[in-house]
């Protein structure tokens, strides 16, 4: 029977859920019949952008919780693993910038005060996209430990 590596199994579930919460909320966006393809063309490359990071960082954090379930313990792994970690960092940061950026500029326009828009939903993808930026930070950490 695998033995639990509670840490790193702790951070990559909590990376999981963030990746999911982030591109989940923007991707089922709805207020008012209004989705996010209801949007000015300008502001959909934006938003599918964040859905695409969202969607990268959970599957990698699928298959290195897999992996740590698997108790692969390679050296050069590790250090793979805090590589792609930075990018996601940069990734998720980018991400939650533009969508705050872009939320701001519709929550400004003439249609949002026309249809009543709500954005709750695409708040928490912006908080989601922060936290999981943090989360991802957390494992640039393990270099160290693996030189």
């Amino acid at each position: 029977m695998a033995r639990f590596p509670a840490p790193e199994m702790i951070l990559k579930i909590a990376e999981l859920l963030c990746c999911l919460v982030a591109f989940a909320t923007v991707a089922g966006y709805e207020s008012n019949d209004t989705t996010i393809k209801d949007f000015e063309p300008y502001h959909i490359p934006r938003f599918n952008f964040a859905i695409a990071v969202g969607v990268i960082g959970f599957l990698y954090a699928l298959v290195m919780g897999i992996l740590i379930v698997a108790e692969v313990n390679v050296p050069k792994f590790v250090i793979v693993d805090s590589i792609i970690c930075s990018l996601l960092t940069i990734l998720f940061l980018a991400a939650g910038i533009v969508l705050a950026v872009d939320i701001r500029d519709i929550a400004n326009s003439d249609i949002a005060e026309i249809r009543g828009l709500n954005f709750t939903t695409l708040e928490a993808s912006i908080a989601f996209a922060f936290l999981s930026t943090l989360l991802f930070g957390c494992n640039i950490a393990k270099i160290g430990r693996a030189v």
